[in-house]
């Protein structure tokens, strides 16, 4: 079974941070082709893994224009679900032929308490290239000492989320929790699912700024 690393959370400090620029431009790996900030977003709002996997797969969410395949329609996004002592993961996948899958993502869970959780949503290598990490984050403000006789300054800064209180989060440590596994696969698909040619990238770029005041690549 893959293993996967929760990174540490970074706390990045600085003013000029909460101001960063969001535009992104493409890095011509199939990565750009899915937003793993939308795919937490998702992830949050969903309870039931059920759900999750089928609101990936819904045009409208502007989260997955993956074609790996090549065929020239949308891949369907497989997902499976892990856990080891308090560590869960979300795994994403696309089956590229009948005997075949391509790992796109996972989302990293850590219980740290009782009520208390962090995760990450860390790309695929081979999509995304190395450390392709994003995580939520929260802007908060506080004094930063200063040198010499001048007044604190005020800063803005990033810190770590509580994740606990997501939607589907505590199910994961719980005794109701079960693996699931998509029942989908290479050409057998769910009945409400139907494909759609990928967009292109300057449109699909556009749709990205959403979700990124809710969630920052890890580090920065």
């Amino acid at each position: 079974m893959k293993r996967w690393t929760l990174f540490p959370l970074a706390i990045a400090i600085g003013s000029s941070l909460l101001a960063q620029d969001t535009a992104r431009d493409s890095t011509g790996l199939p990565g750009d082709q899915f937003n793993l900030e939308g795919a937490l977003d998702l992830f949050k709002r969903n309870l039931e893994m059920e759900g999750f996997e089928k609101a990936l797969n819904t045009d409208s969410n502007r989260v997955n224009n993956l074609d790996l395949d090549g065929n020239g329609r949308i891949d369907y996004v497989r997902v499976e679900t892990q856990r080891e002592g308090n560590a869960a993961y979300v795994v994403m996948k696309v089956a590229v032929s009948a005997t075949e899958s391509q790992d796109v993502a996972v989302i990293a869970i850590e219980k740290t308490g009782e009520e208390s959780a962090i995760l990450q949503i860390i790309g695929d290598e081979a999509l995304y290239g190395p450390d392709a990490i994003v995580e939520p984050y929260a802007e908060e403000q506080g004094m930063a000492p200063s040198k010499g006789p001048s007044a604190p300054e005020l800063h803005g800064f990033f810190v770590t989320v509580n994740c606990w209180f997501w939607e589907p989060v505590p199910w994961f440590f719980s005794d109701r929790w079960y693996a699931y596994h998509s029942p989908w696969y290479w050409g057998y698909y769910p009945p409400w699912w139907n494909t759609w040619a990928p967009y292109d990238w300057y449109i699909w770029h556009g749709w990205w700024g959403y979700h990124h005041h809710r969630y920052r690549p890890w580090g920065k």
